[in-house]
């Protein structure tokens, strides 16, 4: 974890704002249905997705607050990390529409994360890569049980 890269609340409020304007309101549920449903991933999977130190770290913080404690105090690469495992298995919405808005606010998300400056000091095209598949095999899971 890099000290100057931006915490992750931040980030992912400047993400929804941007990702919310000019929506429709059955459209702005969804998507921040989609936030809630991020947030609430990123606090019940720390301890599967973090390092020692960096649960640690999360673990200290919902000390004073635990409430968006992995938000506040981990950075953006974190959260691009913690990508994949959001569009897998039993975190995909139940409801098409939810899961297609999922699916497609990943994808912008990580659209997002790889042109801000972090991304631009080392490279992620492995992890992007990783993401960008677990979101292919979500969609083509989704076209067949449609189809079938």
């Amino acid at each position: 974890m890099k000290l100057h890269t931006p915490r992750i609340d931040p980030i992912l409020r400047r993400f929804f704002d941007r990702e919310l304007r000019g929506k429709d309101a059955p459209a702005r549920v969804r998507i921040e249905a989609m936030e809630s449903r991020l947030r609430q991933y990123l606090e019940s999977s720390a301890d599967r997705i973090l390092t020692d130190g960096e649960l640690m770290l999360v673990q200290a913080e919902r000390e004073f607050d635990p409430v968006g404690a992995f938000a506040r105090c981990l950075d953006e690469e974190v959260l691009l990390f913690s990508l994949p495992g959001f569009v897998e298995g039993d975190r995909l919405a139940d409801d098409m529409r939810e899961r297609i808005t999922q699916l497609e606010v990943t994808a912008h998300l990580l659209q997002f994360l790889l042109a801000r400056p972090f991304a631009q000091e080392a490279d992620y095209s492995c992890i992007a890569h990783s993401i960008r598949h677990v979101l292919e095999l979500a969609r083509d899971a989704m076209r067949a049980s449609v189809q079938g």
